[in-house]
């Protein structure tokens, strides 16, 4: 491990120039913490500094008892897997660039290369065998990594979409866990991920005040790729 930090979902604001320029790093997003049990947490802060300080016992007791296994490489299956892997989260999450005021899209860069992925997933995928992890666990580890490397906005249209062989409308995408996205930024979402090809749109009954609606799908060499991934969620 070079270097580990926390952020918060800002650094997704900043998506379109890290990736222009070359993302360095792999993300590991937190799921959905319960506010009720984050204050609880803050208010019992003295209970909990005893807590950490055995966690810290435990953390040095488990890294003092690994042993770096330097011999043997990847399976072929491993490999095939992990550059399915590289392969979609570097597609996914290259740069779309819009005007900052307009916001029409203005580029569409090269879709990024999966090499300094696929480098960093097979290294962390050795990491998590040479811990004690079985092969199905750190795939589903290496999965939620390589999903969580793509910008939030459009991995979680691409779960719901997923989930939706028939295809949703842009405002069938607007629910979160916590928030309502305004559907414009979902639309514009999806206008990204279609100039990459991994969705697509049909036209489908008007919805109103004579509006044409369009539904949206994955791709399919897209999808193939997706469900590699999503099989061991």
């Amino acid at each position: 491990l070079g270097f580990l930090g926390g952020v918060t979902e800002a650094i997704d604001a900043h998506h379109a120039v890290t990736a222009s320029l070359g993302d360095r790093f792999l993300y590991c997003r937190m799921g959905h913490i319960d506010n009720g049990r984050v204050a609880d947490s803050v208010l019992n802060r003295e209970a909990g500094s005893i807590e950490r300080s055995g966690l810290r016992d435990h953390v040095t007791e488990f890294i003092s008892g690994v042993g770096v296994e330097t011999s043997g490489g990847l399976q072929l299956d491993e490999k095939e897997w992990l550059k399915c892997a590289a392969n979609m989260a570097a597609l996914a999450r290259s740069a779309i660039e819009r005007d900052n005021h307009l916001r029409e899209i203005v580029i569409v860069y090269t879709p990024e290369s999966s090499g300094r992925l696929v480098a960093s997933l097979g290294q962390l995928y050795k990491a998590l065998i040479n811990i004690g992890c079985c092969q199905r666990e750190s795939r589903r580890l290496i999965a939620k990594v390589a999903t969580d490397c793509i910008p939030n906005d459009r991995s979680r249209i691409l779960e719901m979409l997923g989930n939706h062989s028939e295809g949703l409308l842009a405002a069938d995408m607007r629910k979160d866990v916590d928030v309502d996205h305004p559907e414009r930024a979902v639309y514009r979402t999806l206008e990204d991920m279609e100039c990459l090809r991994i969705v697509y749109r049909t036209k489908v009954e008007s919805v109103g005040k004579g509006r044409p609606a369009e539904k949206w799908q994955i791709s399919q060499q897209f999808e193939y790729q997706w469900s590699q991934l999503k099989c061991y969620k």
